[in-house]
């Protein structure tokens, strides 16, 4: 596995991963975005067809599609 992808992975799984990824991208409880429907749409569809490039493509979107996307997968 590549060096950073590992690093990346470890990091996620840690208990503070959220408070971090906050403390680097803070948020405004005012400022509420909605994922695209057609943009999810594709991430889902990447997904359903194991299309790994388009996943990432789709999901690099912006940060919420890519929390959105880790809480999708840790469901299934």
């Amino acid at each position: 596995m590549n060096y950073w992808t590992e690093l990346s992975i470890k990091f996620a799984n840690q208990s503070s991963y959220l408070d971090e990824l906050f403390r680097i991208y803070p948020m405004s409880p005012e400022f509420v975005r909605d994922i695209d429907e057609e943009k999810w749409g594709e991430i889902e569809d990447s997904f359903n067809l194991r299309d790994n490039i388009n996943l990432i493509e789709n999901s690099k979107y912006n940060i919420l599609s890519a929390l959105f996307l880790r809480d999708f997968l840790c469901s299934i």
